[in-house]
């Protein structure tokens, strides 16, 4: 059965230029598949130049990041975990149960993993163009079918396409939700559509497959996003309102027709069903979200959070109306808060009420019934899917978002393009006209050059972040840092840092992150007080716990780094938005907490704190330092047994594990398994010079062997390897060849490195033995001069002044 909402005529208006050209150009763009070439094209024309960028702002953490995306993760964690990979049952989760979104990144992983992005921005944009194709087969089923009605199809569908609004969930790979979810609510209510119409013509078969079709759109488009279940809102007052043109005064008459009640009943039932699934997986519980992420829904004030609230879809409207000021991040107090009547901005929000107002009651006038069910539609579509993001029916972890107005846009589009149409029309001269065309396409040129120069600044995060600077300067500079830190610009990243924290001084990441920065740079004063105000201001802030007590161990504080880490151990998941790094951050504190209890010879209380970080460690922590260190505090307390079934365990989980090779060589060697040691040495891979010259100090300890670790130790200098402790076996394996020259060139090098009383005296020594007693005395004395109570250098000061005398 035909389509009643459009007329079967397809004339050209008797308003449009009657010239050849005009009539063939209009008729070619009033059918056929040339409106839907030319917006495939345009849309991925005008956001190409985002396929070379990378992963930026929450791609990290969504993608890069998320272990939900690995092959070796079970694909059924998809069905249990948010979309940033935590457990939907956490306390600390997002509640974003958007499982297919997730599945799509996981295929893109598997094509290029994270090494490129462009197979993730080449699907987005395939996404935009899809989307804006299924776009304008909508906007013509709704506007009338005349050559005139087309014309305003496609206008309406190209503002959506180039609009800037969308650059966020286009360029922005986690966007991909909104893109996503928009495609299968369109769909969704295309087959509705077609649903209501099969059920009128009577056609059980088709109407069935129509129903099964919106079914499946509808649940993909939830599960794309949670606002695609939104579209079962739109086609049910589509349905009573344009469709079967049920005024609201006689909305009882709903049930008086069978077929409406059927349909409606159907679609109460998936809603159901998809609401309680939702629930179900939720776990029951909101998600919880920070203060700084919506400011004003933890306002005391409930005038504060009335008025901010209101005014939010009016600011939403500007950004449409006016997108120069887009921002990635909107949080942090860069909407400020309306807590008076008389602020200015009240008079914004109630013109936006009263011009909604006006459109609602024309739409659902007698004469708007019969008119055009396209403008109730872009009601529709404008309004019920932004509810569940205004904030004022629940709160939601954000202020303003650009990326949700990617769907209620379509609404929008429709209403400029058919109030232009409708101001083209009522003009009589062709002059008027033809510059009501050039402003349209002006419009649309100049869309299209804002849309293609903010692609640029989704380019990377550095450009991301400058960008931001004007609207949420706090969140901009302190991720901005985050971006020069990465790319090796300390001081710069500090720089930002501060400047972060001028803005807003309680950001526990930016005091966190300057910590991290100033640690990097040996400024460990500085650092701890860094990690102090981050620890103020996130007490949960388990890494800051980590690199503190870490920074007190630099700081030869040991005690009070054993306290901090003790409290680090005790700090609870709950509440928190990334559970799996937290106990990253919690086993490593087990394991510093461990290294400083064995480090003062406090092995059973060692052993114990070791096994806990065993326990607590979270899937895909390295487990070889552990390990490692429980071999050492074994042979410590005398289980030779334990010690090196704890040593081949590191090694069986990283065969390269330097720490691990060098500790088991040296417990073999002092069991007398001199060969097995040197086993262990020689299976290192090639290259490692920090095992190379391990080996070289074990051949030195043997007799007749001295000159062949000596080599070995030689070679693995010249690749790197020369520590002081290093240089100072090698001049004691020099000093006992006999080898007096190269001894004490070797123990001048580590004099150098790090000046020591015990270095000193060694040098003294071989220079006493290779008799140089001026040189062997001046080495005494500077040993002295660093030590003044070293034993060892007044003894042999004293036997070479009688090694003079005599």
């Amino acid at each position: 059965m035909p389509d009643k909402t459009r007329h079967e005529s397809r004339q050209v208006n008797g308003n449009l230029s009657h010239t050849k050209h005009s009539r063939w150009l209009a008729t070619r763009l009033s059918g056929g598949l040339l409106p839907y070439v030319i917006v495939g094209c345009v849309a991925f024309g005008v956001y190409c130049n985002t396929l070379s960028a990378g992963f930026v702002y929450d791609d990290s953490r969504a993608i890069v990041k998320n272990r939900d995306l690995l092959p070796t993760s079970p694909l059924s964690n998809l069905l249990y975990n948010d979309f940033w990979g935590t457990p939907l049952q956490h306390s600390g989760s997002h509640r974003s149960y958007r499982p297919l979104c997730v599945w799509s990144f996981r295929l893109n992983y598997a094509v290029s993993q994270v090494s490129s992005g462009f197979s993730y921005h080449l699907v987005n944009v395939l996404l935009h163009s899809a989307v804006c194709m299924l776009y304008l087969y909508v906007c013509r089923l709704l506007l009338p079918g005349t050559v005139e009605g087309d014309w305003t199809s496609l206008l309406a569908t190209l503002l959506f396409t180039v609009h800037p609004i969308h650059t966020e969930a286009v360029a922005g790979l986690v966007g991909r939700a909104d893109v996503g979810s928009a495609l299968f609510f369109l769909l969704a209510f295309v087959c509705y559509y077609k649903f209501s119409w099969s059920m009128t013509a009577r056609s059980r078969g088709e109407c069935m497959l129509w129903y099964c079709a919106v079914v499946f759109s509808t649940t993909a488009a939830m599960l794309m996003k949670e606002i695609g279940i939104t579209v079962l809102g739109v086609c049910l007052l589509y349905d009573v309102l344009a469709h079967e043109r049920i005024p609201l005064a006689s909305i009882l008459k709903v049930f008086t027709k069978v077929h409406l009640v059927i349909r409606c009943s159907a679609l109460c039932a998936v809603g159901v069903f998809l609401l309680l699934w939702r629930m179900a997986v939720m776990g029951g519980s909101p998600p919880s979200f920070s203060s700084s992420d919506n400011p004003a829904a933890n306002d005391n004030s409930t005038l504060t959070r009335f008025l901010t609230f209101t005014h939010l879809p009016s600011l939403n409207l500007y950004l449409l109306l006016c997108p120069r000021a887009l921002s990635f991040d909107w949080s942090m107090g860069a909407v400020p808060l309306l807590g008076t009547v008389s602020d200015v901005r009240n008079i914004m929000t109630l013109l936006f009420y009263v011009l909604l107002a006006i459109l609602s009651a024309k739409s659902l006038s007698r004469r708007g019934y019969s008119s055009s069910p396209g403008i109730l539609w872009s009601l529709l579509v404008l309004t019920i899917p932004f509810l569940p993001a205004s904030n004022l029916f629940f709160y939601v972890g954000f202020v303003l978002a650009e990326r949700v107005l990617y769907i209620p846009s379509m609404g929008y589009c429709i209403l400029v393009a058919v109030g232009m149409q409708r101001l083209y029309s009522r003009v009589n001269t062709s002059r008027t006209r033809q510059l009501l065309a050039a402003g349209s396409i002006l419009i649309l040129v100049t869309l299209s050059a804002r849309t293609w120069q903010r692609n640029k600044d989704w380019y990377d995060a550095e450009s991301l972040y400058r960008s931001g600077i004007p609207y949420n300067p706090a969140k901009a500079w302190s991720n901005l840092a985050n971006s020069l830190k990465d790319k090796g610009d300390a001081l710069g990243a500090e720089e930002a840092y501060r400047n972060a924290l001028s803005h807003r001084g309680n950001m526990a990441d930016a005091h966190y992150n300057l910590g991290v920065s100033l640690q990097d740079r040996k400024e460990l004063t500085g650092a701890a007080a860094s990690y102090k105000n981050a620890i103020q201001f996130r007490p949960t802030l388990a890494v800051a716990h980590l690199n503190l007590g870490i920074v007190y161990r630099g700081l030869k504080n040991d005690a009070e780094a054993e306290k901090v880490l003790r409290h680090c151990v005790t700090i609870p998941d709950t509440g928190l938005k990334d559970p799996a790094s937290h106990a990253q951050a919690v086993t490593s504190c087990w394991f510093t907490l461990g290294q400083i209890l064995r480090d003062h010879k406090r092995h059973k209380e060692a052993l114990e704190v070791f096994q806990r970080a065993l326990g607590h460690a979270p899937p895909g922590y390295a487990l070889q330092g552990v390990h490692n260190l429980l071999g050492g505090t074994y042979e410590a307390l005398g289980d030779i047994i334990q010690a090196e079934q704890h040593f081949k365990k590191s090694l069986s989980l990283k065969s390269d594990h330097v720490p691990a090779l060098v500790a088991y060589a040296k417990f073999l060697a002092a069991q007398k398994r001199l060969a097995d040691a040197e086993k262990v040495y020689q299976s290192a891979p090639r290259g490692m010079a920090a095992v190379q010259a391990y080996h070289g100090v074990l051949l030195c300890n043997q007799e007749g062997r001295r000159s062949e670790g000596a080599a070995i130790m030689e070679d693995a200098f010249s690749n790197g390897e020369s520590t002081v402790d290093l240089l100072s076996a090698l001049a004691d394996c020099y000093r006992r060849d006999k080898n007096f020259p190269k001894s004490i060139s070797r123990y001048k090098m580590a004099a150098k490195m790090q000046p020591s009383d015990s270095t000193y005296s060694n040098l003294g020594a071989v220079y006493h033995m290779s008799g140089d007693y001026d040189n062997a005395e001046q080495a005494y004395r500077k040993a002295l001069a660093l030590n003044p109570g070293s034993q060892i250098a007044k003894d042999n000061l004293q036997r070479l002044k009688k090694a003079r005398g005599a």
